[in-house]
């Protein structure tokens, strides 16, 4: 069995275009918020790669990666945001809570990049 990749965003349209953008990828799965996202957790066997939107309702991104921290510490847990430079990234990073933030606006090819390099960090 593939590690899976976690993909979650509350807002429903970025959401549809990943879906489609790698539709032939079954190894990566889509939350549509922190809160499903912890539910699923328990599902997956080898959870390599959480990507999550920072800004959610609910279980908010930080709150996630804490929890996936816990549950999954080997799991690459990667934060979107449209400000990387927020305090709260720089703590979460300082204490190695998040491995990689990707600033908002970024390409599908940039996205499929991350997500390839870091199943290879993962599997390497």
């Amino acid at each position: 069995m593939k590690p899976t990749v976690l993909f979650v965003d509350d807002e429903p349209a970025i959401l549809d275009v990943y879906r489609r953008k790698f539709r032939d990828r079954p190894e990566i799965k889509f939350a549509p918020s922190g809160t499903h996202a912890a539910e699923m957790l328990d599902d997956e066997s080898e959870l390599a790669l959480v990507i999550t939107d920072l800004n959610m309702k609910g279980l908010n991104g930080m709150d996630l990666l804490r929890k996936v921290a816990e549950v999954s510490p080997k799991t690459l847990r990667y934060v979107m945001t449209g400000d990387p430079t927020a305090q709260s990234v720089l703590e979460a990073k300082e204490e190695g809570l998040v491995h990689h933030c990707l600033a908002k606006p970024f390409r599908l090819k940039e996205m499929e990049q991350t997500i390839n390099g870091a199943l290879e960090k993962y599997e390497g």
